[in-house]
């Protein structure tokens, strides 16, 4: 048990500037500090007190040069403003008379304190911006028995000095945050929502809390409706700067003008703020992907059938086009009817790892299209252009040319005329998945556009594949068109069958009725 300091005994503590920094008025700020310090009276503690809040608020009203530092060196002096002021009034407020205090600022900044010896079971401080509920044990040291002190502080003002700091979200928030949105985020920097406050008490064990103090921030800010909001707290670095950090604070509830935290420590202070422009599903955007993926999915289903039914196009090329369809639809039957289900997680895992599968083999079969259509042109070329040296050999030699096109298979028959040419050339743009590049196009004031594009034509690839590789084949349209008559015919002989069977069975009826009519008829 330690002995407890009677108010002649509180002295002021020490408060250096933080190194490093020029600053002339950080400087001023700091001499006046060194002012207070000597003048420092335990009978006059909380006057002391209120100059205390009322410098740093002087400080951060009119910054002066310190608006010209780097926001690293910023970072810094809001570190050192922090921790120092916290520390001054935890241990100026043990020469104060128990009860309340309450002092205001003209520029908004509050300070809340209850001194007591012994307490109730919770203690509740509110500020104008926030309120604080802790247990009694948390505030009370275990090795002190005098009176104990709680405090909170807001500082509307030190949200300048804490510009485009960076946030560190604990790995288990991150993951979350990448899973529920799936991945539609964009980071920008985080935005103050609350006033910056510092709670302070007794105990300075604070680290690991035997309960969580729970804190209401009132939106200083109004949160947008796409903007995910964290609970967080100003965690020092070791280079005297630091970061916000989410480590050992969560969310509790949000409401339009409140938010709700909990902290299992007390640090220099907790605020919350919004990290992420969270971009929220487009339905006109699920509207397409669904319709396009359900196109692609008949097209590519006939098209796995014509490639597999129709002997005379059967070859190399074929088989490449028939690989290529059957991946993209098990791939596309699965995004389909999987792409929601993330419970149970073994489940996700498998139907993620299968997905993966399937678009890398079909990014592969892709690789293996534009290789053999590649060299299918290299074959074609009959001529180096460059020694071609009269017309007349240039024109004889188009003509050939011209003539084995016309005698190769059907890929290359149905390239005879410019027109078919062009088309099919652009339409190997989509067939090969050259536009999946359009994906790394979605930033900046055109991603919504390149968003409906992208959605649009890659959806659409089963379409094409079966529109050039099937409906454009010459020979697999007369293969349909057999498949056509002979259908037709069967049906027709169906037909006629069905017709004569009821013919016969209708025979002896009237054969009865006949026998039936004849004898009355000889009456």
């Amino acid at each position: 048990m330690t002995a407890v300091l009677s108010p002649a005994e509180i002295s002021f503590p020490t408060w250096i500037p933080p190194p490093g920094i020029k600053s002339q008025s950080l400087s001023r700020f700091f001499e006046r500090v060194q002012d207070l310090r000597g003048d420092f009276k335990s009978a006059l503690a909380q006057d002391t007190i209120q100059d205390i809040i009322q410098e740093v608020d002087n400080l951060l009203e009119t910054p002066g040069d310190l608006d010209t530092l780097p926001h690293s060196e910023q970072h810094c002096v809001a570190t050192n403003l922090l921790t120092g002021r916290e520390h001054v009034l935890r241990e100026l407020s043990k020469a104060l008379p128990n009860g309340p205090l309450t002092f205001r600022t003209a520029a908004g900044t509050e300070l809340s304190l209850e001194v007591k010896k012994q307490g109730d079971k919770n203690v509740t401080l509110s500020v104008n911006q926030a309120k604080m509920l802790v247990n009694w044990d948390v505030v009370q040291d275990s090795g002190d028995s005098g009176p104990a002190v709680v405090g909170l502080v807001s500082s509307p003002g030190m949200g300048k000095l804490l510009l485009e700091a960076p946030l560190f979200l604990e790995t288990e928030k991150q993951s979350v945050l990448n899973e529920t949105h799936k991945g539609l985020q964009q980071e920008v920097s985080p935005v103050l929502l609350s006033d910056v406050i510092s709670a302070f008490v007794s105990n300075k064990d604070t680290q690991n809390l035997s309960s969580p103090v729970t804190f209401v921030f009132k939106h200083s800010v109004t949160p947008r409706p796409k903007q995910k909001l964290f609970c967080v707290f100003w965690e020092p670095g070791q280079n005297g700067s630091g970061h916000w950090s989410t480590k050992g604070c969560w969310r509790v509830g949000t409401r339009d003008i409140s938010t709700t935290c909990q902290c299992t420590h007390l640090s220099s202070f907790a605020v919350l703020m919004a990290h992420y422009d969270v971009q929220e599903e487009d339905p006109a955007l699920a509207v397409i992907t669904y319709v396009g993926l359900s196109l692609s999915l008949l097209c590519l289903l006939l098209a796995a059938l014509t490639f597999l039914l129709c002997k005379a196009i059967q070859n190399t090329s074929t088989s490449l086009h028939l690989q290529l369809s059957l991946c993209l639809f098990l791939a596309h039957l699965l995004f389909l009817t999987a792409i929601d289900r993330t419970e149970p997680k073994v489940l996700c895992a498998i139907i993620a790892g299968a997905l993966h599968y399937l678009y890398l083999a079909s990014f592969t079969w892709m690789l293996l299209e534009g290789l053999h259509l590649f060299l299918t042109a290299r074959n074609l070329t009959v001529v180096n252009y460059s020694s071609v040296v009269n017309l007349a050999f240039f024109l004889m030699t188009l003509c050939i040319l011209k003539s084995k096109l016309s005698s190769l298979n059907s890929d290359v028959s149905t390239l005879k005329n410019t027109r078919m040419l062009t088309f099919k050339a652009i339409s190997q743009l989509f067939i090969l998945g050259c536009t999946w590049c359009l994906g790394i196009l979605q930033v900046g004031p055109a991603a919504h556009a390149m968003a409906y594009l992208f959605t649009i034509i890659n959806s659409l690839q089963g379409v094409f594949i079966f529109l050039v590789y099937c409906l454009l084949s010459q020979q697999v349209r007369k293969q349909y068109r057999k498949w056509w008559k002979g259908v037709r015919k069967t049906k027709a002989e169906s037909e006629q069958y069905t017709l004569s069977t009821g013919a016969m069975s209708d025979t002896p009826k009237h054969s009865v009725v006949r026998s039936c009519i004849a004898p009355k008829a000889l009456h």
